[in-house]
């Protein structure tokens, strides 16, 4: 078959020939415009699809050139700062050598040098807070703040963080362009501390004359804490003169220093050694609370350790003569007439004695002479004897006697002169410890005991002292489980016996007064023991098989010698209608310091119902972590009843339920301290509906050892209401907890109370709301179980003294008696409310070391109270201040709610100082101190090679930096070569060649103009297209 060629086909197949020829002829021009071979991927799928690969890596090789660019800036930066403090370092480092080997003369003032260092150590800070275009170089990620900033306490803080700033130096690749503050200034330095509890801004301490020894290291000296201004003088407001030279100290015969006053005899103490070479002792003060604290620290770096010691070195009393012993229990009368001629700074005065005269009216004429001063003692007994005392420090005097004057001081005729002769001061246990009432003693001292009396009551092997003693590495187990009764020296033997060489152990004596002069005035002669490391460290002893039935078990812990606190399984988780059993319970664990948030899930803890000791030991001890030497913070030894939990490093430990996580539940607390007996502070269980009686108000007062707080009660009030009104009113200084262990009914509830300083609480009636307890009205605070004082009769009426008027305390072990009479102003035998105002004062002088403490309530009650925590009795007969059971309705004992210590609440013996660590800033603090105080061997044998440490950190630090650059810019240049390269590549795949795009051009436009002329030969012929 044939087929026709048509004008109209031929025409179409050259019109799309023309049309391709135009493409092409318009591609060439675009690739010669645009000198780029694709306008889209359809042009070449494959090399568009390279073309577009090589575009994101030549974007992306360029990103990261400017990232190294940047990097290498920061870096560059970084150098230029670390180079800067290392010349101040070097500096610094020159100081300390110089300082610390003698290379400055006498001359030199130190405290210049010491100036120096601070002014290095802010420009130390100023060169750390290095920024460029307003971002910190050494700030962490937080790069828009300054990292070292001066605290309101004068002290340099980090307050950056601990990442580093990353860019993306290559796909997938993070490179650190910065050192964080925290890489530079490690907090690598240990730092030693002792700090007191809080005290209130008028705080004063009026104790005896002590010795307290300071231990950094194997260095040591002693600071003598004088007794301030005690003379025993005559007392003119007390007729019946009781208070005169009696050997005691009486309320208008003591002085008193404020804390500032006693850091000041510690920073300037030179008698037994410059404290201030190894220490400083600065007293901290927080105006906004109204209170301070007094603290000691090592400025090196070392541990702290503290020992009080009695002053043996003492000064005498008033010179004195004793007479001989007659018999006034009759009473005594003169046989026949005598005299007394008395002879005091060569003036001579005699006194007559005619026959009849009774001790008392001898008495009264030998105080008729300027000088002297007479007193009996032992009045109204078989052996009576007349005292007489010069009134001046330095005086002396003669007595010379006849006829019935020689048998009043046992002289005779042949010999009838004697001579005054002094009266030594005892060296004194029971009044002293102001590091004790402070909370600072790191050595450990029992309670004190009768000389010469039983410790250690017949052992046996169901009643046995049975102790673990620990220092550091050392160890010892003492084991008393037969044998007769041990005195203190003979149990100081045996612990001697078992630790070997490591430990000190002494027995310190207090012989008790040395007078006792017309009257009830007394107390007994004690002993009480001292232990401690002999290279300072922290002393670990407690009691492995405590039995609350056996008096030896618990030795450690009634000694007041155990530095644990003791746990027992026991108790329930709270549950309830709304409350998670899932929820966790929370406890404070405090070590020195630092507080350590524990939470505590039912799961992990409860055995058979049962809070377990042991599992709640294992989660404290993974949650509070490891100190410095590898060692958990917490520590615990299983004992034959539970637990003892105690810190390696000697610091106080507290534990302090915290309330429930859930807002709803945010006024109940787990109480899994509660439960294992281990919560700080007061702990008290009563029926939850106990209230305050109808038409009862009234206020309780806590205080702690700086702070006080006035709860008002009202009535119907429970132990929850208290609970909530306590933590409203008491602020961040109260620990407070309230437990219900089951929410659903009625039944008991608990309430636990500390103070977040460690201190002893003091809590009482201030102005007394009633409960009715079983048919009683009791006081609110002893009913709720949260006393802690004895609380005495009303100070507005009248008390007899005529028979019975003494007052009698027992108290850390020893007994002290108060004769009331020298209160008596008229001397009738009575004592009404002006003169009993001066009672608290009276019983505040003689307790000088703060055992006891009296003060007067807000409803006219005397208030005796221990700020130490101590257990003490007192008791009295004089009619109308009796403290009688019988006649007042409670217990003169304070509760003991610390198992069996001395003490009536759960506090924690110290045997170490605070571990905490620093920076390099903060060891500055350290060698500027030592350079004030002059510390050459401190300076020489310890901080210099702390400062050698930060020097070799700085230069891991440059090394780092250094090895960052190199890497960067190593980097950079690959890239840089890795761009060429690939954008050679890139180019040919997509780039026009322009030469041979132009030949295709003309090519293409000849093809084109070719193709022009053909077609319209065919569409629009000429006269000889026909013709041919």
């Amino acid at each position: 078959m044939s087929y026709r060629v048509t004008n109209s086909m031929m025409q179409n197949v050259f019109l799309g020939d023309v049309y391709t020829n135009l493409q092409r002829l318009l591609d060439q021009q675009r690739q010669i415009s645009t000198g780029k071979k694709y306008s889209s991927p359809s042009d070449n799928p494959v090399d568009v699809v390279r073309q577009i690969s090589l575009e994101t890596t030549l974007r992306e090789n360029t990103q990261y050139q400017r990232n190294m660019e940047d990097g290498l800036t920061w870096l560059s930066n970084t150098e230029t700062a670390l180079n800067q403090m290392t010349d101040v370092t070097q500096r610094i480092r020159e100081l300390v050598i110089a300082a610390g080997n003698g290379s400055y003369d006498a001359d030199t003032n130190m405290t210049a040098i010491a100036q120096e260092i601070e002014e290095l150590k802010e420009e130390l800070r100023n060169t750390a807070n290095y920024s460029v275009e307003g971002r910190y170089l050494l700030a962490g990620l937080a790069t828009s703040s300054a990292p070292f900033v001066v605290g309101s306490d004068g002290k340099i803080t980090y307050v950056g963080n601990e990442g580093n700033v990353q860019f993306e130096m290559e796909q997938g690749v993070m490179g650190d362009v910065s050192l964080n503050g925290r890489q530079l200034f490690p907090v690598d330095y240990e730092a030693y501390s002792v700090t007191s509890v809080e005290v209130p801004m008028d705080f004063t301490w009026e104790g005896r004359n002590e010795i307290i020894q300071i231990t950094v290291g194997d260095r040591s000296v002693k600071v003598r804490i004088p007794e301030k201004e005690w003379t025993d003088t005559d007392d003119s407001t007390a007729t019946s003169d009781l208070a005169d030279y009696n050997g005691f100290r009486d309320a208008d015969e003591v002085g008193s220093y404020t804390l500032d006053e006693i850091a000041a005899i510690f920073n300037s103490s030179l008698e037994m050694g410059d404290a201030g070479r190894l220490v400083t002792v600065e007293v901290i003060k927080d105006t906004a609370a109204g209170t301070q604290r007094l603290q000691i620290s090592s400025h090196t770096g070392e541990a702290v350790s503290l020992t009080t010691w009695q002053e043996t070195d003492l000064s005498s009393f008033n010179q004195s003569l004793t007479g001989a012993a007659v018999d006034d229990s009759v009473p005594f009368s003169a046989a026949a007439d005598g005299e007394l001629t008395l002879t005091v700074g060569g003036e001579a005065s005699v006194v007559a004695i005619s026959a009849g005269d009774s001790l008392e009216v001898v008495a009264e004429k030998i105080n008729g002479i300027d000088g002297l001063s007479a007193k009996i003692d032992g009045a109204g007994t078989v052996e009576a004897r007349l005292v007489v005392t010069a009134e001046g420090a330095d005086d002396t005097f003669t007595l010379t006697a006849e006829g019935s004057g020689l048998d009043l001081f046992g002289l005779t005729a042949d010999e009838p002169t004697v001579s005054s002769t002094t009266v030594d001061q005892i060296a004194d246990l029971s009044h002293i410890d102001l590091l004790s009432r402070l909370g600072m003693e790191t050595s450990l001292h029992s309670v004190e005991f009768a000389s010469g009396g039983s410790v250690v009551t017949s052992p046996s092997a169901t009643d046995a002292v049975h102790w673990y003693i620990g220092s550091g590495s050392d160890k010892a187990e003492l084991l008393i489980n037969s044998g007769d009764s041990l005195s203190l020296e003979e149990l100081a033997a045996r612990i001697k016996g078992v630790a070997g060489e490591w430990l000190d152990v002494v027995v310190q004596t207090d012989e008790g007064d040395p007078l006792s002069v017309e009257g009830g005035d007394s107390e007994g002669a004690t002993q009480r023991l001292v232990i401690r490391a002999k290279d300072g460290g922290a002393v670990t002893i407690l009691d492995l098989a405590p039995d609350s039935a056996s008096p030896n078990s618990t030795l450690a812990q009634s000694m007041g010698l155990s530095t644990a606190v003791y746990a027992t399984t026991g108790g329930t988780f709270p549950a309830g209608t709304g409350l998670d059993s899932r929820m966790p319970g929370y406890m404070t664990v405090t070590v020195g310091e630092k507080d350590y948030s524990v939470s505590l899930f039912p799961e992990d803890i409860v055995t058979n119902g049962q809070i377990d000791a042991a599992k709640v030991a294992e989660q404290i001890q993974e949650q509070v972590g490891k100190g410095s030497d590898g060692q958990y913070l917490v520590q615990y030894q299983e004992t034959s009843a539970g637990l003892a939990f105690y810190t390696s490093t000697g610091e106080p430990l507290r534990f302090v339920d915290e309330s429930f996580g859930d807002p709803a539940f945010g006024d109940y607390s787990a109480g899994i301290a509660q439960a294992l007996g281990i919560s700080a502070g007061i702990s008290t269980t009563v029926d939850e509906t106990l209230a305050v009686s109808a038409g009862g108000s009234g206020t309780i007062r806590i205080e702690s050892s700086g702070r006080s707080i006035d709860i008002p009660l009202a009535e119907g009030d429970t132990l929850k209401d208290i609970a909530e009104r306590i933590k409203q009113y008491a602020g961040t200084w109260l620990d407070v907890a309230y437990i219900d262990r089951d929410l659903d009914t009625s039944g008991d509830a608990s309430l636990t109370l500390a103070a977040k300083d460690g201190s002893a609480l003091v809590i009482y009636d201030n102005d007394a709301a009633t409960v009715d307890v079983g048919g009683i009205s009791t006081n609110a605070a002893e009913a709720f179980g949260i006393s802690t004082v004895v609380r005495g009769p009303d100070l507005s009426t009248t008390v007899g003294i005529s028979t019975n008027y003494t007052m009698t305390f027992d108290v850390a072990g020893y007994e002290h008696t108060v004769d009331l009479r020298q209160l008596d102003l008229s001397g009738d035998g009575n004592l009404d409310a002006d003169e009993l105002k001066k009672l608290p004062d009276l019983i505040n002088a003689r307790f000088q070391g703060q055992d006891i403490r009296a003060s007067v309530s807000d409803d006219g009650r005397l208030v005796l109270s221990s700020p130490k925590g101590y257990n003490f009795t007192v008791s009295c007969k004089a009619t109308g201040l009796e403290f009688d059971p019988a006649a007042n309705g409670k217990s003169p004992d304070v509760s003991a709610q610390a198992g069996n210590s001395p003490y009536g609440q759960t506090v924690t013996t110290r045997s170490g100082s605070d571990q905490t660590t620093t920076d390099f800033f903060g060891l500055l603090d350290q060698i500027a101190d030592a350079m004030r105080n002059e510390d050459r061997e401190g300076l020489s044998d310890t901080l210099l090679g702390q400062v050698d440490d930060f020097l070799d950190n700085l230069l891991r630090c440059r090394t780092q930096v250094g090895a960052l650059t190199r890497r960067y810019e190593t980097s950079q240049a690959r890239l840089v070569a890795n761009y060429t390269s690939t954008e050679s590549l890139y180019s040919k795949i997509s780039d026009t060649d322009l030469a041979e795009a132009s030949i295709n051009f003309m090519m293409a436009q000849a093809v084109y103009q070719a193709s022009l002329a053909v077609i319209a030969r065919i569409v629009q012929p000429t006269l000889v297209d026909f013709l041919s």
